[in-house]
């Protein structure tokens, strides 16, 4: 006979925390152990624990351990699973798109945009000069600014957050400047050959 005491327990870890699964059982004779990862067994996995290092990504997935003594008639395939437990890994975002630096007239509308990946939900949270939160703006990758003053001009930086910790982007500066004089200009028409080169002075 066999009794569980203790069972492997879901479990959520940042990238590269370290994760632990244990197994508590009574039995006589005592049972030998062997851990197995999404239905492969784990060499030298063969304790009532099982402790993942420095966990990646490639290590989510379930866990379990199959106990066994030859006593027991193990050679006819009398064992005894633990229940499964499942291993998520969580990565803090990484910001592949960061804002970019731009120059607005004013009264125009402005806009910029970060893209980031991992482990979702992402939100995001604009501040301009470092440290001030610019209301509104807690969900979108976007940051659009309609009607731009020279008071807007400054740096304005993303932070983006998920359940393993938070990224801040490099400053993108704003430059906002009076409008620009539009008018007509003579246009200049060049005619030529297919794939001559021409050079135009003005």
């Amino acid at each position: 006979p066999i009794y569980f005491m203790n069972q492997p327990t879901n479990q959520t870890v940042a990238l590269g925390a370290t994760a632990t699964f244990y197994v508590g059982a009574i039995a006589c004779p005592p049972p030998t152990y062997q851990w197995y990862f999404n239905g492969v067994s784990i060499p030298g996995a063969t304790s009532s624990s099982f402790q993942i290092a420095n966990a990646q990504l490639t290590n989510a997935g379930t866990y379990y351990a199959v106990l066994y003594n030859w006593a027991w008639g193990a050679y006819y395939g009398v064992v005894h699973t633990s229940g499964v437990a499942t291993l998520t890994v969580v990565a803090k975002p990484t910001i592949t798109s960061p804002p970019q630096s731009k120059t607005a007239e004013t009264g125009s509308t402005v806009g910029f945009y970060a893209n980031a990946t991992n482990t979702l939900p992402l939100s995001y949270q604009w501040f301009f000069n470092s440290t001030n939160a610019i209301t509104g703006s807690t969900t979108n990758s976007a940051l659009l600014l309609a009607n731009a003053q020279p008071a807007q001009a400054g740096a304005y930086t993303v932070v983006v957050t998920n359940i393993a910790g938070a990224v801040t982007s490099p400053p993108a500066m704003l430059n906002v400047i009076p409008p620009i004089e539009r008018r007509p200009v003579p246009d200049v028409k060049v005619t030529g050959q297919t794939a001559s080169v021409m050079n135009v002075d003005y």
